[in-house]
């Protein structure tokens, strides 16, 4: 059976630097994995993972990774798969050295909380699954709420391609319920259409990683439901 790795790591922040943003926070990460890492380390590593691009450096539409999110004086980051041994390294590293900043200002991080949990893909029972601030549609084109089905399968499939994940037996997505919010959500100087959906599905899918546009900055996130 195949197991997938998600960690979490949720830091406490203090500095100069206040109200961060998941935007800020996934900024200054890239950037101290490309400054701070030594080259071997870094040409050992999937780096390409923490990015929109591919390990030939060109944009990809991969599924993301590595999603950032921050609260309060909070910082999160959870990675899949591969793409923790970026994270476990860049984590020890700004632990070690208290050298990490954001928009040139430090910031201290401490009190790590790290939780790794294992997802096994496979199809069963129809289960519910809720998700808020879900961001359907491209920022340049809105789509019809009637294709939400289709529109859950193409995330759903994005990610399961990217594992590597292929079920032989038919996958089966109802749309339950939907909601637009009155407010845009603003990501990348885009202000983005969001949704809360429940929906059902035969997949056994993971919690609180992101489904959607702009998951790596915390949007989309999937959690399970027992009722509707």
């Amino acid at each position: 059976m195949t197991q997938i790795p998600i960690t979490k790591i949720t830091l406490t922040y203090k500095g100069e630097q206040k109200l961060i943003t998941p935007e800020q926070f996934r900024g200054a990460f890239l950037d101290y994995i490309h400054k701070n890492i030594s080259k071997t380390l870094y040409k050992a590593l999937p780096v390409f993972l923490a990015s929109n691009k591919d390990e030939e450096g060109n944009k990809s539409t991969r599924y993301a990774q590595i999603q950032y999110n921050t609260y309060a004086d909070k910082l999160e980051i959870t990675a899949l798969s591969e793409a923790e041994k970026v994270v476990n390294i860049w984590l020890e590293h700004v632990l070690d050295k208290n050298d990490f900043s954001i928009n040139g200002k430090k910031v201290n991080l401490s009190n790590p909380k790290k939780q790794t949990y294992f997802w096994y893909p496979e199809l069963g029972k129809h289960q519910l699954y809720k998700i808020q601030k879900w961001k359907p549609f491209g920022k340049e084109n809105i789509g019809k709420e009637s294709s939400f089905d289709k529109l859950i399968w193409g995330n759903i499939h994005r990610l399961l391609s990217d594992m590597k994940i292929e079920f032989k037996e038919k996958v089966h997505i109802h749309i339950h319920e939907y909601k637009r919010r009155n407010k845009t959500t603003k990501a990348y100087d885009v202000n983005w259409i969001t949704y809360d959906i429940i929906f059902s599905t035969n997949i056994n899918l993971p919690q609180q990683i992101g489904l959607g546009r702009v998951i790596s900055l915390g949007s989309g996130k999937i959690k399970r439901i027992n009722i509707l």
